[in-house]
């Protein structure tokens, strides 16, 4: 976020203008972050999904649907209390 802003305004801490080599090597920065939250992202998301599913198959084999999903109080305050998210996991029952 600070080097957000640092092109934003293309000055430093001090309130000097930026150079254009500076403001590139920000956002080449910038862009190496980028690419760094998205490839963790894309690992965590595929791992959350899998769960997800892997959740959803447990349940229906148990005889749950995704509608006790809204009105089973007992499954859903274990799944919340799990931290995990009532809607999404509706998404994996159907």
């Amino acid at each position: 976020m600070t080097y957000q802003a640092t092109l934003e305004t293309k000055t430093d801490d001090f309130g000097d203008l930026l150079s254009e080599d500076k403001l590139n090597l920000i956002k080449s920065n910038v862009a190496e972050i980028k690419q760094l939250e998205d490839k963790i992202s894309l690992k965590f998301s595929e791992k959350i999904e899998r769960e997800y599913e892997l959740i959803a198959q447990d349940l229906k084999a148990k005889g749950y649907t995704a509608a006790d999903l809204d009105t089973d109080e007992k499954i859903r305050g274990i799944l919340t209390e799990r931290g995990y998210n009532i809607q999404a996991l509706k998404q994996y029952m159907r």
